[in-house]
């Protein structure tokens, strides 16, 4: 468990630094060097979890939280402005607004108000899923659930500030911010979008209201529907297996913007690549 001194720490760079990029990993500690996906092994993708590559060359405030801190881990992240926070979620010995993860949240979030942290400068990534060994889907994805909504409650604006809130909307005229919008979702041991993230909960334009990513799209990332939809007769020359398909797949130009589907227009809109030098959508990186 964390000593409240190592988060104190961090709350106080929040205050006195200017950053580029405020980035928090959770779940993204090294624990295995391969993984099945599709029968195929391939390299982790954990250092690009804690690092991905669109902070490169950025003044990061880079933050990441595990319950339990690997060896390879504190080598990976030695020598590297990291900060590494060892915290269980949702323990099961304390309450849960007890508890040093829910505490740090609604801390850091009373922080980045104060700051006025722009949404766009804010990520904050849950990697907790878990493969397939030993449970069923059903179980597996009630598990993912539970810790994602653990974790999207923990970012809601605290109610013991809210006084502190009204107090500073009458002062500077400003609203809280929500930085529950700014909560990322890992896709998993997905073989097409192994190396990517989604919004948690996103902006729909054409229902004018947030949406949960996982509810609209869940169904359908591991069919041989989203390779269909998406390259249409030239879907076979792709490697299917590959953990960097759609990273591939995007360089090729097979399918133009115009031609996606507008559902799946939405969908790449909200979907990032770890891989990209920009944090920029997939969809932006179709050609015209």
């Amino acid at each position: 468990m964390p000593r409240q001194g190592q988060y104190t720490t961090i709350l106080d760079k929040i205050r006195i630094n200017d950053y580029d990029f405020y980035y928090i990993s959770i779940g993204a500690a090294i624990m295995e060097k391969k993984v099945s996906i599709s029968g195929k092994n391939v390299a982790t993708n954990s250092k690009l979890q804690i690092s991905p590559t669109f902070l490169n060359n950025k003044n990061v405030l880079n933050i990441m939280i595990d319950q339990t801190i690997s060896s390879e881990t504190k080598e990976f992240i030695l020598g590297k402005d990291i900060h590494a926070l060892q915290m269980e979620i949702s323990p099961q010995h304390v309450q849960w607004e007890n508890s040093d993860f829910y505490i740090f949240f609604q801390n850091l979030i009373h922080t980045l108000n104060e700051k006025r942290v722009p949404l766009k400068k804010l990520m904050i990534v849950n990697y907790i899923k878990f493969k397939h060994y030993h449970i069923s889907d059903e179980e597996r994805i009630q598990k993912e659930n539970f810790y994602s909504e653990k974790i999207f409650h923990a970012l809601s604006y605290p109610t013991t500030l809210q006084q502190q809130g009204q107090q500073m909307r009458r002062l500077f005229g400003e609203q809280n911010i929500h930085y529950s919008k700014c909560l990322y979702e890992w896709f998993g041991y997905n073989k097409i979008y192994y190396n990517c993230i989604h919004k948690y909960c996103f902006y729909n334009n054409q229902t004018n209201k947030y949406e949960n990513f996982d509810k609209k799209y869940k169904g359908l990332l591991d069919s041989d529907f989203v390779f269909i939809s998406f390259l249409g007769k030239k879907h076979n020359q792709c490697d299917k297996r590959n953990s960097q398909f759609l990273e591939n797949f995007v360089r090729t130009g097979f399918l133009k913007k115009q031609f996606i589907n507008p559902f799946y227009q939405i969908m790449l809109k909200n979907t990032f690549s770890l891989l990209t030098l920009d944090f920029e959508s997939v969809f932006n990186f179709f050609y015209e």
